[in-house]
Parts: structure tokens; C-alpha cells; sequence
């Protein structure tokens, strides 16, 4: 004790001494200052916010390589080079496949071609039009000659034969019910022909069917039927006063030829109609030759792409490493690129995640620039987590609501993010809060002190501030920080 006596007597001493009662002097003001701290209660805006670390990101970043080994022709794009969708960032020699190309697309052009000559198409030189124009011309020539055999060499020895009451001039043997048949068929026959000429008439190529060929041949039937009828007529008149021999045989030979004319119609109707069926069939064939030669040509572009990195969205160039001359091998990363807009990628823990929602604004504050706030929108939330260090965690994206200069790629800081905002709300600091017996207070300011008051306690924002769902009103004082309870 005398020595401690004895130092303070010393310069050294009582500087030191004055420095001791200077530190405990502050520690004495600072107690009673915080002591007697006071906040009024006031209602307003309360927003619940989780915050975690982020790190800028392109919104788009590839690798990029070739799809095939080669040598490098040609080299487009630098480092920090600006592209867009589509455009060619360096290429390999394909002059091979190239001359492989234009040899199958040659083929494309003919086997085109060769199914045009087949195809009924607006070309009237087409294998199928001409072969249908053929069975046309056949279809009018046998109503030509259905129209002689009937009008002109059987409607010689008819009265009335065009009229509705048509009858045989001349008798026959047996020809009671015959030449009624033949009377009564003689009337049909002429309906037949007025609509076999305009269905004639109106047939081209371009409304031809199966069906047209199906309805010729059914009035040519009906007239070679009808000419079998005449026939046996004919080959029974008898002789007499009114008809000679000689007129008995010229109609014979009249109705003879008839029958020919009519039945060679119908003959080369059938003839016709097998080649233009022919054609037809070839069709199917070449229209396969045509596919087969196009896949052939498809079969070379894709070649010829692989040859080529093109860039898949607008960016800019991260890397560069293809080299004019150089052999690389597929697959082997070249160049990359990353898009020109900007993310924050952060990953939240699941006891965070409730409230996070897609929409939700946040504040991001970079390392490089801590002075500066950034506002940013959640724009995408994992569906399944990713675990981290063993703990579950929820990837999220969040945009930039503007462009800034400051902002790059692989920047990172803190990132704050809105989980849900309260109007009207009564909060304050947890350092007011005190516990006992797992119950809640804050003390409100008196003369005397504080009056400890519980309180129920609602969410917590992240910034050390608590809702105070009763306990409190409006205009209340509390002591921001009251003594510890024992």
C-alpha cells in the first residue's frame, strides 16, 4: 500500500491516476446515458427482410465447342466482342462435306424433277396431266361414236327415234316382246346421251377423278348393250315390198361397225385408264425418292453446322480460344459467352425460405461498392433445394430493375430481400426486449425508472427490430435499454 502511495506521488503516477479517473468517469456516463435511453411508440411501416450473400452472374453464360474435330478456318469474334442470336463466332475448314452437298442437292433437283413430270400439277406437260388428258380424249371420242352408232346408223329404220315414242320401221321374226325392249330402250338410251355430251363437254383435267372414268364407261355400256338388242333386229328383218335385201344388209354392216366403234371406245377407255393408273402409282415412289434425297441434303447441313459455333443468344464474348490452322478436337470448350443482362444468384436456407416469392424486391449491396444500393426483383425460386455444408438451401434469381455501369460479372455482396411488408404496425428494437419465465418485456418510463410491461412478440424484420402484437399503444415511452432481469 505505501508503495502504491509512493508511485502516485510521481509525475508517472498521477498522469496515470488522471487517466484511470478519466476512463472510469466515461464508462460512469456512457452506463447512466444508456440507462436512461428512451424511444416514443409510434406506429408505422414494418417489413420482414432475409438477408444472405449473393454474387452477380450473367443471366446467360456457355460454354461453347465444336460438335466435330477439325481444323480452324476461320476465327470472327474476339474477347468482349458484342454478338447477337445467330451470328458465326469461328468456323471449321468443311470444304469436303461442302463438295458432298452439292452433289446431293443436285439429286434433290432432279428426282424434283422427274416428280413434277409425274405429278398432276399446274404444268400441262406433267407425265400424270398428259395420261389424264389422254383418257379425256378418249371419253369424248366414245360418246362421238355412241352418238353416231345411236343417232345416225340405228335411227335409220326408226320412227321417232329422238322423240319419246320411238319405234322399229320394220318387222322381224319374233319380235313381239324384243322390239318392245328395243322401243322402250331407245328412250333411255337418248337420256343417256344428252347427259353423257355435257358430262363430256365439261371434263378436263383439273376436275377428273376416279369417278369420271367410272361414269363413262357406264353410258358405253349402256349403248354397246343397247346395239346387241339392234343387233338380233336387225339380223331377223324380213324382205319384203318396203325393204330390199340390199338396204336389210347395209343395215347390217351399219350396226356392225357400230358395234365395233363402240366397243374399241370402251376398249381404250380400259387401256387409258391402266396407264394413267401406272403414272399415278408412280408417283408414290418418287415423292419417297424426292424425301429420301432431301434427308440426304439435311444430312450434310447438319454436317456442315457442326463445323460452326454460332452464338445461341446476344452477349458478349468471355473467351476466345480458337486459333486459325489449329486442330481441335469435338467437344473441346473454344470459346464462351455470357449474356449482356445481369442476375444475383443467392441461395437461401430453408428456415429462411417462408415469404420468399417470386416479384419480391430486394436491396443489393456490392463489396466493390458499399456506399451504393442496387434494387433488384426475385425473378426465380428453385423448386428442390440444393444441400450446402450439409444444410438444405433454395437457389434463387433475382434481376436488376435497372442497367448500371458498376454492376459486372462475379461482383459480390449482401443481398436483402423483402419477404413481407406491414402498415400500421408498432415495433421496436430487441435490444428492449427482455425475458423471464419464457415471457416477454419491455419498461415503460416513469419517474421512477421503468414499469416492466409484457408484451406478445410477432416476426422479427433481420435488422433487430421485432413486431409488438400487444402489450403496447401508441405514444408509449420505453427504455431502449433496461435492466437485466434476474
Amino acid at each position: 500500500m505505501q508503495k502504491i502511495k509512493t508511485f502516485l506521488k510521481t509525475k508517472v503516477g498521477m498522469s496515470v491516476a488522471v487517466v484511470v479517473v478519466i476512463i472510469i468517469s466515461v464508462l460512469i456516463f456512457k452506463g447512466k446515458s444508456g440507462a436512461s435511453e428512451t424511444v416514443t411508440i409510434s406506429k408505422g411501416d414494418f417489413t420482414k427482410v432475409v438477408s444472405v450473400s449473393g454474387k452477380v452472374i450473367a443471366v446467360d453464360n456457355v460454354d461453347l465447342s465444336f460438335e466435330t474435330s477439325g481444323t480452324v478456318s476461320a476465327v470472327y469474334k474476339k474477347v468482349g466482342d458484342k454478338v447477337t442470336r445467330g451470328e458465326i463466332i469461328a468456323s471449321l475448314d468443311s470444304s469436303d462435306v461442302q463438295a458432298s452437298r452439292e452433289k446431293a442437292n443436285a439429286d434433290l433437283v432432279a428426282a424434283q424433277a422427274q416428280l413434277t413430270k409425274l405429278q398432276n400439277g399446274e404444268s400441262s406437260y406433267s407425265e400424270v396431266s398428259i395420261n389424264k388428258q389422254q383418257v379425256i380424249n378418249t371419253i369424248i371420242d366414245a360418246y362421238t361414236k355412241s352418238d353416231d352408232a345411236v343417232r345416225n346408223k340405228v335411227d335409220q329404220f326408226f320412227i321417232d327415234g329422238r322423240n319419246q315414242s320411238p319405234k322399229i320401221k320394220y318387222s322381224f321374226y319374233n319380235d313381239g316382246e324384243l322390239k318392245y325392249k328395243i322401243n322402250e330402250d331407245r328412250k333411255s338410251v337418248e337420256d343417256s346421251l344428252v347427259e353423257f355430251e355435257s358430262f363430256a363437254n365439261d371434263l378436263s383435267v383439273n376436275n377428273y377423278s376416279d369417278q369420271s372414268i367410272k361414269d363413262a364407261k357406264a353410258y358405253i355400256v349402256q349403248v354397246k348393250n343397247f346395239l346387241a338388242e339392234v343387233s338380233l333386229a336387225v339380223n331377223s328383218f324380213e324382205v319384203s315390198g318396203g325393204l330390199t335385201q340390199t338396204t336389210v344388209d347395209k343395215y347390217k354392216s351399219d350396226i356392225a361397225t357400230a358395234r365395233t366403234n363402240v366397243n374399241g371406245s370402251l376398249a381404250d377407255l380400259s387401256s387409258f385408264e391402266d396407264k394413267l393408273h401406272s403414272s399415278l402409282s408412280d408417283v408414290p415412289v418418287q415423292e419417297a425418292n424426292v424425301m429420301s434425297a432431301q434427308a440426304t441434303v439435311r444430312n450434310y447441313d447438319a454436317q456442315i453446322a457442326k463445323t460452326i459455333i454460332y452464338a445461341p443468344f446476344d452477349g458478349v464474348l468471355s473467351l476466345q480460344d480458337a486459333k486459325v490452322g489449329e486442330s481441335v478436337a469435338a467437344h473441346t470448350k473454344v470459346a464462351g459467352l455470357i449474356s449482356r443482362g445481369l442476375q444475383v444468384e443467392v441461395y437461401i436456407p430453408e428456415i429462411s425460405i417462408p415469404g420468399v416469392n417470386l416479384g419480391n424486391k430486394a436491396k443489393v449491396t456490392l463489396d466493390a461498392y458499399p456506399d451504393a444500393s442496387f434494387d433488384a426483383v426475385v425473378t426465380h425460386v428453385d423448386p428442390a433445394e440444393t444441400v450446402k455444408d450439409g444444410v438444405s438451401n433454395y437457389k434463387l434469381e433475382l434481376q436488376f430493375v435497372t442497367t448500371d455501369p458498376r454492376i459486372m460479372s462475379g461482383l459480390t455482396g449482401d443481398v436483402s430481400i423483402e419477404t413481407q411488408k406491414l402498415s400500421g404496425i408498432i415495433s421496436v428494437g430487441e435490444r428492449s426486449i427482455v425475458t423471464d419465465a419464457d415471457k416477454y418485456y419491455v419498461y415503460t418510463k416513469t419517474k421512477d425508472g421503468g414499469i416492466k410491461t409484457e408484451v406478445t412478440l410477432g416476426i422479427k424484420d433481420g435488422k433487430g427490430n421485432v413486431e409488438i402484437l400487444s402489450g403496447l399503444n401508441e405514444g408509449d415511452v420505453i427504455l431502449l435499454n433496461p435492466p437485466a432481469t434476474n
